[in-house]
């Protein structure tokens, strides 16, 4: 399936939580090669998908219980990456339901636009997570600058 104006307008908000992270951390870039930023930018873009359905901290710990990809302690750096997504999710949200709106209607929804909307959000959200691999999430637990 390709990728949406839903799904673009949130990887927007995701790119943007990454810089400010790596702004706010300026030793990351020179700790990190490559694959572990990237696995930095993967663990944002997680913690910016769960925001949509609440409390990232609580969705985490509910992984942990389930999920042994999510059987580590979130460290000081990850708190820091947690409220990056956190607070670009939140200057981003209305600009995500936005593009969800006119998707709805631009496809025809006119009568169920908001509930078809809602469904186009969920569901970007949900690709873009299930897109990433959270398997390293763990050794980043461990890093420390």
């Amino acid at each position: 399936m390709d990728e949406n104006n839903i799904a673009k307008d949130i990887k927007r908000g995701i790119e943007m939580a990454f810089s400010w992270f790596k702004k706010n951390n300026p030793s990351l870039e020179q700790h990190c090669d490559e694959d572990i930023l990237q696995n930095w930018y993967n663990f944002i873009a997680f913690c910016y998908t769960l925001a949509w359905d609440g409390s990232i901290e609580s969705q985490l710990n509910n992984l942990r219980k389930s999920n042994q990809d999510f059987d580590f302690e979130i460290s000081l750096l990850m708190q820091n990456a947690i409220e990056e997504a956190d607070t670009w999710w939140l200057r981003y949200n209305c600009d995500h339901q936005e593009e969800a709106f006119e998707y709805a209607s631009e496809n025809g929804y006119e009568e169920e636009a908001e509930d078809k909307a809602y469904y186009e959000l969920d569901d970007a959200y949900e690709r873009i997570r299930l897109g990433i691999n959270t398997k390293n999430f763990k050794e980043l637990s461990k890093f420390q600058i």
